[in-house]
């Protein structure tokens, strides 16, 4: 499992941006670009913050020959109470953040997480107009409210702004299919922390666990 320490030390010169990303439509930039792959994997029930007994922790990275470090962004996410997925780490190519939004909201989705919320930590400015965006700009992405009761590490600046204290979830799975069906996915789950599924049949990727 990659932590942020490991991740600087590779060398990785990522920032998110508020591009859309990829320009092209996402097929075309698969062709485009045959040597990117999706890599995801998984830890289960380890000690991540005080407040959670255990946790599960998921790691996606998308690699790209040519890229910094060789790849064009790293989302990490860990489950919190009830299941959701909280951000932990997100380091992306400029440009290309949304894309590996897209892809975890779909992940989560089809994993049966009840959402994706941000950071409870805190937020970038970067990754605060991401989440903006899919409340108020886009009609795929659902929110709810989360409960008051769910545990909050900076309540003054997520708790009260609206966009930031809600879950998100991406019903349709466009980009993981697409991903999935181009043989780009590779799975690592050894202790089944995900139960992938796409319009009730299971996910048939590379490399499950």
């Amino acid at each position: 499992m990659l932590t942020v320490p490991l991740l600087l030390s590779l060398g990785l010169a990522l920032a998110m941006s508020r591009q859309s990303s990829p320009r092209v439509p996402l097929m075309d930039f698969l062709r485009q670009h045959p040597a990117m792959k999706v890599s995801v994997s998984t830890e289960a029930s380890f000690r991540w913050l005080p407040t959670y007994a255990s946790q599960d922790r998921v790691c996606v990275v998308f690699s790209l020959p040519g890229a910094p470090g060789g790849r064009l962004g790293i989302i990490e996410v860990v489950t919190g109470p009830g299941g959701m997925w909280e951000m932990d780490t997100v380091m992306a190519v400029k440009g290309y953040g949304p894309l590996l939004y897209d892809f975890v909201l779909e992940l989560a989705t089809a994993a049966g997480a009840p959402g994706v919320l941000p950071d409870r930590s805190g937020v970038s400015e970067a990754a605060e107009y991401v989440w903006e965006h899919y409340l108020t700009s886009r009609s795929d992405v659902t929110s709810s409210p989360l409960p008051d009761t769910y545990p909050d590490f900076n309540k003054h600046t997520l708790r009260y702004r609206d966009h930031l204290d809600r879950s998100y979830r991406k019903e349709g799975l466009e980009t993981l299919r697409a991903i999935a069906e181009s043989g780009r996915l590779e799975i690592i789950d050894p202790d089944g922390v995900l139960d992938l599924e796409m319009d009730g049949s299971p996910l048939i990727t590379h490399g499950i666990g």
